[in-house]
């Protein structure tokens, strides 16, 4: 399965990853792309791994010479308890460090009438100070605040922002829509088939939600 986008840059030297999932626990599958980043400098995985099993390994590695952006799923982004997923956030701020020339990191998730993501951005300028700038944002359906922990674990290199999304969530790709999303969070064929499978959905709710005209 072809996991790995690095050709977003034609002046890059491409790499390319394959990995046979069924050699692999979720958890392992985690680790393998943990191992595999630092040789990478563009990671995008949606829905094969947790990131939780990533940064957890990632925890026992040093050195990302060359990664850049990173874009992972987490179901605790929807499901889990505010505690829970400020623990995800801290264990990403840590991580985070380590990766000295990361720009761009996101983790998000979206199930039905739900979609969360946090997205780290780190600008191409310097601020009034002459100091690197960059933000966190929540963007999301449920509300959230970004704990003390949370704050001084990121707080050296970030701004951050939470904005809370109101529009419905009815499919991936509304998900993706409304979060505004990155660039290379999924392929573009992937894409259309999730909006086009968002467009029948719709179809199908308004036709079940229409008065039989039966007394």
């Amino acid at each position: 399965m072809e996991a790995i986008r690095n050709d977003m840059d034609p002046s890059i030297i491409s790499m390319s990853m394959q990995i046979e999932t069924r050699r692999f626990t979720r958890s392992e599958l985690g680790e393998a792309f943990a191992v595999k980043s630092r040789d990478l400098e563009h990671l995008s995985v949606a829905f094969m791994i947790d990131a939780r099993d990533f940064l957890r390994s990632c925890k026992m590695l040093s050195d990302w010479p060359r990664l850049r952006s990173l874009i992972l799923t987490a179901p605790i982004m929807t499901k889990g308890s505010r505690d829970s997923i400020s623990g995800l956030l801290v264990n990403t701020g840590e991580v985070a460090q380590q990766m000295l020339h990361l720009k761009s990191l996101t983790i998000w998730h979206c199930s039905r009438e739900k979609a969360c993501a946090v997205i780290f951005h780190k600008n191409e300028r310097e601020d009034r100070n002459g100091h690197d700038s960059a933000t966190l944002t929540w963007r999301g359906t449920r509300d959230f605040d970004f704990s003390k922990e949370v704050v001084e674990t990121w707080q050296k290199v970030v701004l951050h922002m939470i904005e809370r999304v109101e529009d419905e969530i009815i499919s991936h790709g509304d998900a993706i829509y409304h979060l505004r999303l990155p660039d290379g969070v999924i392929d573009p064929t992937s894409l259309r088939q999730i909006c086009q499978e968002g467009t029948l959905q719709r179809e199908a709710w308004a036709v079940e939600a229409e008065p039989s005209g039966w007394t």
